[in-house]
């Protein structure tokens, strides 16, 4: 599998231990902690040099392990290329690569079953494309997927892991700002801003009294951001919460998009979406105007189509010699005017159909206004033969003379020029 192209930033970890909390918190105790970019291309030889000269130790007789992002508390061996690039593709903004001795049992990741509170053991070189989510009846799974047509809206199984701890890096403050609403929406916690900057955020728990809290700040020279503090315990009952998450289109949009995920053609779907998944009730109006933004972002802005008129009508006419494709365009250089009929549409029309043309008018609805101008005719059977299209911006004189000069070339000319 190609690795994407792309940069994140790459904890190095040894001589150290993972120990898992009772909240179920992995980190890592003791030993050497170094950091460097980790960028796409990068050759396994090229890696395990710069671990081991980033942590100054020998590479005899050592073992390297990473995590994923939809599964941080199972080790995967680390031993070729094939892993290197599953190592980039499937973390986002951070990773993790563990050293240990080639003589000793890796650095053993405990996993808690949530569903009995008993320890299970992982084989550390086995990867696993399945996560066991704990679900009311206990027994739900869902797999892991990289299509994002068969993803749901919000792909929510990990986001109580988008804080970690302390040391933890994102590529600049809004990602932080999005890990941080991913993270308060699965813990069903509100939060509120005492600093927002680009370069120094400092949030507490918005529950009078509470404990929790969390600064980041920018590392030197970079845009990366930071945990320098992270305070990861509440003083009240999830009773005194009444989380009500709060609709912020800004973050809506990144994470569809970041997350590679399909957004929903009809409003109402979206608004069935966000309740399921997020427990935040939109209107209407709310899911059209994300659903509008999100399709701007990805496709672009619509006036930026039009510049692709006289190219398109250029193709079509070295595509299929014969064939009338032409534009104009007004005094200011925006679009006015589109003709089009088809050299086989032509060829036929004088071939087989009777000496009768019909010109229908629909007008076009959305952001650009217009009419579209259809011509046809009947062939042998009467049925209808399509001949020609326009699209005018109006429908004045001037554009109804221009469509039917059009036609009259096309009605009296078996041969074009």
């Amino acid at each position: 599998m190609a690795p994407v192209d792309k940069t994140i930033f790459c904890f190095c970890h040894w001589g150290g231990v993972n120990e898992i909390g009772a909240d179920g918190y992995v980190t890592y105790m003791g030993g050497t902690t170094e950091q460097f970019l980790l960028k796409s291309g990068i050759t396994y030889e090229e890696l395990k040099n710069i671990v081991f000269d980033r942590l100054g130790i020998e590479p005899r007789n050592k073992l390297l392990h990473f995590t994923v992002k939809f599964n941080k508390k199972q080790l995967i061996r680390l031993k070729d290329q094939d892993g290197v690039d599953h190592l980039i593709q499937f973390n986002d903004d951070f990773a993790h690569v563990y050293v240990s001795n080639d003589d000793a049992d890796p650095p053993a990741t405990p996993v808690v079953d949530g569903m009995r509170g008993t320890m299970i053991e992982v084989e550390p070189n086995q990867i696993q494309y399945e996560e066991e989510h704990v679900s009311g009846d206990h027994s739900a799974s869902a797999s892991v997927t990289t299509s994002c047509n068969d993803a749901p809206l919000v792909v929510s199984t990990a986001w109580d892991e988008a804080l970690m701890g302390e040391g933890q890096a994102f590529e600049n403050a809004d990602a932080f700002r999005q890990a941080l609403f991913k993270y308060s929406t699965a813990k069903k916690f509100p939060y509120k801003f005492s600093y927002n900057t680009a370069t120094y955020l400092n949030v507490k728990c918005a529950i009078g009294g509470c404990q929790w809290k969390v600064i980041a700040s920018h590392e030197a020279s970079t845009n990366f951001v930071s945990i320098k503090k992270f305070v990861d315990c509440h003083s009240h009952s999830p009773d005194q919460t009444n989380f009500k998450p709060q609709f912020k289109s800004k973050l809506f949009r990144s994470i569809i998009k970041k997350e590679g995920l399909e957004c929903p053609t009809l409003p109402r779907e979206l608004c069935n979406d966000s309740l399921k998944n997020f427990s935040i009730p939109l209107t209407y109006l709310q899911a059209w105007r994300l659903k509008e933004k999100v399709k701007k972002e990805t496709e672009g802005q619509l006036e930026d189509s039009f510049k692709l008129i006289p190219g398109f009508c250029n193709r079509l006419m070295e595509a299929m010699p014969g064939t009338v494709a032409k534009w104009s365009c007004a005094e200011d250089n925006t679009f006015n005017r589109l003709f089009v009929a088809y050299e086989c549409s032509i060829r036929g029309f004088h071939a087989g159909c009777r000496p009768l043309i019909f010109i229908d008018v629909r007008h076009l609805s959305g952001p650009s206004k217009g009419s579209l101008v259809v011509a046809s005719s009947l062939d042998a059977d009467n049925g209808m033969y399509p001949l020609a299209y326009a699209v005018l911006t109006s429908e004045e004189e001037e554009d109804w003379v221009w469509f039917r000069f059009s036609l009259v070339l096309l009605s009296y000319s078996e041969e074009l020029n």
